[in-house]
């Protein structure tokens, strides 16, 4: 049997004496669920998450009730079984099994946190006691506070260890650099050595610094004793210094002494010395005698330049030899030492005391001595810590959650749901501070979600990134919950979201979002690299900031009584999308949320979930290539004519932007809140003309009644194949237009015939658009042939029968016959008017034949065909002026299916048209 028929068995276990810090697959566990209580309505109760899409993520915590008879969970008391390996901070899992302990679901990792202190009588129940426990979050949350440096230095070797760190950043009134170690020597200060002066590496706290001025007289130093260790036949040394720019300096950098016998002609003692914008490594014997210099040489970044550099002096046995290396700025110099023997390093100077000089100031800090020889990675890595991923380069908030993941000693792994990985960000410098608190500033520098697993076995910390969670909102949803499956959700309509103004700040700099009217306004700070990111972060925030979704801050849903949701609930992480089908009444579309957190709680019988969740919509963006999530709004569009109820077909105008494609269908659209599906995409008018019609042209292809206007109705008919305008007076304006589809805005093409050579005059074919007929008002690319055969086009502004010309051009290469048949495509956008003409036997030419701007007539209007001889043409009348192939790009014809969400409503003309679900870019 299964849950729940059968109870839900819960399973308790804690690793007792367990090396917190080390690899949880090492833990022994020991199981306590025979105590603990989930009988009377008492429930293990866990907490994951944060509450919304703003914030850092709090620790998980869970908290249950335990069987504390005769005092067996306090830690100290020695009859306990458990004494003295159960502690705070021992590492706890909770799991649950629906098949009778056939499989189990871990639903908790974590430490115990909090555990009883005493403890009533015998069994009953005095005896319950409550106990939380938190994840590891609570754990890096009260590690000490230090800078990047800190953290970064001891934890370079993997292999071997840190065997001395002076990081130097005591306080101005310090005598003496303390050892990171608490069992280290700190370094005795003597000399022109001011503690806390220097100008730090970003992040760090400020170093030691020694002023030029004194150093002759009194000559600096840093000396510090290493602890004896067990040679491994390399060793590495690594510090920063900083020296003014151009100084003119001849100084001993770094002294190193070597543990040698007593007469030995081994190396006893290697320096490292920097001459101007040169850097020499010497090695020496106990008496003085060189056995190596490598010679400084002008270096490609010079030591002298005022900035902050990073050097490691690497020695390492080579057989009967001795390499000495030094690195600096990703290259290594260096000579070796023929058969000698390498000891381990029993003090180090830094700086060591000779010096002749005429600068100004020179600052050290954070010497480090390892019983290894580095790996030039890993020296690059210290020489980031004080520059690249603090201060010039940035460094990818991936990358720098898993540079503290391993920095911590605490975690075993960081790892990151990436999405795209071009898209997360780089993250500004790091501040001083916990590994937690500099955690938390890349994750919300990005906009992701850091959080702990549910199972130590999945690694120590998860991150999703944004650009995860924007492609998790396109996913299949992880979990689907229909109108049964949860109680009604609570549901907000308020301002707990919005924002209508918002400043970003970070890098130095600061940018601002905003979209009228102001209505609330908000601020915050990103710790980016790169100050030209704020606009796109402002931009970011204010568009989620402008989403209008109701918000669901808890949902409810009981696993013991919805058992299909179990398996997927089970897998359903943060970031991932819930989607709920049947909403509740109020709420026309199926709910989308990007889940934030949760609180779930469990006993025998019972295993609730209340999610903390916010809209999937703040989250989406447009997915290159995706059916519904790769197409892009267009900036403004509205109806052209209204909509009854029933309608399945909707003339559309794009009034700012480019058009809709014609390319995709089975998308979602919206007007006026009604959800509809577009099968299809054409344009609204078109006419072929293949009837016969006398006194008139009848009705096109697409079922739009033709008007005319001027001379008599037998001037117009249809001869099964073409529309014909007969001309029978010079200067007389013969015209047919389409009224019913009224725009503004138009992209339209038609085929004219001028089946006469002009003669004493030309003759004229309007394309004509924003036509008000009974006004005479309208803009129209008009083309001319001349009586030289030549054709010329002109964009024309009629107003109350006025003419201007607003652009005139002769088409080069295209001449008039008696059989020619023209192509002339007329575009009016806004402001912008835009034409082109063309043989109809010859292919659509890419460029525009010619241009023009003008904001004179706005309104929407008729479009149609006018058609006239110019004053002084000879020509025999009637000319039958012969149109075909009448078709309009713009506006568009839309196809649809209604009421998809089961609203049902009537739209007015002018109703805006857009995407149902708007697709957004993303950062």
């Amino acid at each position: 049997m299964v849950f729940p028929t059968d109870p839900l068995e819960v399973k308790a276990e804690i690793a007792l004496g367990a090396d917190i810090n080390g690899d949880p697959a090492s833990w022994s566990w020991t199981d306590i669920s025979a105590y603990v209580r989930t009988a009377d309505g008492t429930k293990v109760q866990v907490n994951r998450g944060r509450r919304n899409d703003s914030g850092s993520t709090p620790p998980a915590t869970a908290t249950f009730d335990l069987d504390n008879t005769g005092g067996r969970f306090c830690t100290q008391n020695p009859t306990s079984p458990y004494y003295p390996l159960l502690q705070v901070n021992t590492p706890v899992r909770l799991s649950v099994s629906t098949d009778s302990g056939a499989t189990w679901s871990v639903r908790f990792s974590g430490y115990l946190s909090k555990l009883p202190t005493n403890w009533r009588g015998a069994a009953g129940s005095d005896s319950w006691v409550s106990v939380t426990a938190d994840s590891v979050l609570r754990r890096l949350g009260k590690g000490p506070s230090a800078s990047p440096m800190r953290w970064t230095t001891p934890a370079l070797v993997s292999g071997g260890s840190c065997i001395e760190y002076w990081p130097m950043e005591d306080d101005e009134d310090a005598t003496e650099a303390a050892s990171y170690f608490p069992a280290g020597v700190p370094m005795t200060a003597s000399g022109s050595i001011d503690m806390g002066a220097s100008s730090p590496p970003s992040g760090s706290r400020a170093t030691a610094q020694s002023d030029y001025a004194f150093m002759k007289a009194n000559p600096p130093s840093l000396s510090g004793v290493v602890r004896p260790y067990t040679g491994t036949g390399t060793w590495t040394v690594l510090g920063a210094f900083k020296v003014d720019a151009e100084s003119i300096i001849d100084q001993v950098l770094m002294s190193l002494d070597i543990n040698v016998g007593e007469g030995s002609t081994d190396p006893s003692q290697v320096r490292v010395v920097i001459e101007g914008n040169a850097i020499q490594l010497e090695a020496y014997d106990q008496d003085g005698t060189a056995l190596g210099v490598y010679p400084g040489a002008a270096l490609t970044v010079p030591p002298n330049d005022g900035g902050w550099h990073a050097i490691a002096v690497i020695a390492t046995q080579a057989g009967a030899d001795v390499d000495f290396d030094y690195r600096y700025e990703g290259a290594t110099f260096g000579f070796t030492v023929s058969g000698k023997t390498l000891g381990t390093i029993r003090k180090a100077a830094f700086p060591a005391t000779s010096i002749a000089t005429a600068g100004q100031l020179l600052a050290v800090g954070h010497l480090a001595v390892y019983d290894d020889d580095l790996s030039h990675n890993s020296i690059d890595a210290y020489a980031d810590a004080m520059r690249s991923h603090l201060t010039d380069d940035g460094e990818r908030v991936d990358l720098r959650l898993s540079r503290l993941g391993r920095e911590s000693g605490v975690l075993d792994s960081v790892n990151t749901i990436p999405g795209e990985v071009d898209m997360i960000e780089q993250s500004g410098s790091q501040a001083h501070g916990t590994i937690l608190s500099a955690m938390e500033d890349a994750a919300e520098a990005d906009g992701g979600i850091l959080y702990e697993p549910r199972d130590f076995q999945d690694g120590s910390l998860e991150f999703v990134s944004r650009s995860a969670i924007n492609a998790h909102t396109v996913d299949t949803p992880a979990l689907t919950l229909t109108q049964d499956d949860y109680a009604a959700p609570e549901q907000d309509d308020d301002d707990h979201y919005l924002t209508t103004r918002v400043t970003v700040t970070g890098a130095g700099s600061s940018a601002t979002a905003a979209a009228g009217p102001v209505e609330n306004e908000t601020s915050t700070s990103r710790n980016v690299r790169f100050p030209d990111r704020l606009p796109d972060l402002a931009g970011w925030a204010l568009y989620q900031g402008t989403r209008r979704d109701y918000r669901y801050p808890r949902i409810r849903f009981l696993l013991n009584g919805a058992t299909s949701l179990i398996a997927d609930w089970k897998t359903t992480e943060l970031g991932d999308r819930i989607l709920i089908t049947g909403p509740p009444p109020g709420v026309v579309d199926d709910i989308d949320l990007i889940l934030e957190g949760y609180t779930e709680s469990f006993d025998q019988f019972s295993w609730t979930v209340e999610p903390y969740c916010s809209p999937a919509s703040r989250y989406r963006v447009a997915e290159l290539d995706h059916t519904t999530y790769g197409r892009m709004d267009t900036a403004s569009s509205r109806l052209v004519n209204a909509a009854a109820t029933t309608g399945t077909s909707l003339d559309v105008e794009t009034v700012e932007g480019a058009e809709w494609s014609t390319a995709a269908s089975g998308f979602s659209l919206g007007v006026g809140g009604e959800h509809m599906s577009v099968s299809a995409v054409t344009g609204s008018f078109s006419d072929t003309f293949t009837r016969s019609v006398s006194n008139g042209w009848g009705t096109s292809t697409s079922g739009h009644a033709w008007s005319t206007t001027g001379g008599v109705a037998a001037d117009y008919s249809v001869n099964g194949t073409r529309g014909i305008i007969n001309l029978t007076t010079v200067g007389s304006l013969r015209s047919t237009y389409i009224s019913a589809l009224p725009v503004a805005n138009i992209d339209r093409t038609v085929t004219v015939r001028v089946p006469v050579l002009a003669t004493g005059a030309g003759i004229q074919v309007r394309n004509a658009a924003r036509w008000d007929v009974a006004a005479n008002t309208y803009y129209a690319a008009m083309v001319r042939v001349e009586t030289t055969q030549a054709v010329t086009l002109q964009l024309l502004r009629v107003v109350a029968g006025s003419t201007t010309t607003l652009r005139q051009k002769t088409i080069t290469g295209l001449t008039h016959t008696t059989t020619t048949d023209f192509r002339i495509r007329f575009k009016v956008q806004g402001n912008s008017l835009c034409a082109k003409v063309w043989s109809a036997a010859a292919s659509e030419p890419a460029q525009w034949s010619d241009c023009a701007w003008d904001d004179q007539i706005s309104a929407a209007g008729a479009f149609g065909v006018r058609c006239v001889t110019n004053a002084g043409n000879t020509n025999v009348t009637p000319i039958a002026i012969q149109v075909d192939d009448d078709a309009t790009l713009h506006p568009q014809k839309f196809t649809v299916t209604r009421s998809v969400n089961g609203v049902v409503k009537s739209h007015a003309a002018g109703a805006a048209v857009g995407l149902f679900q708007p697709n957004y870019l993303g950062l």
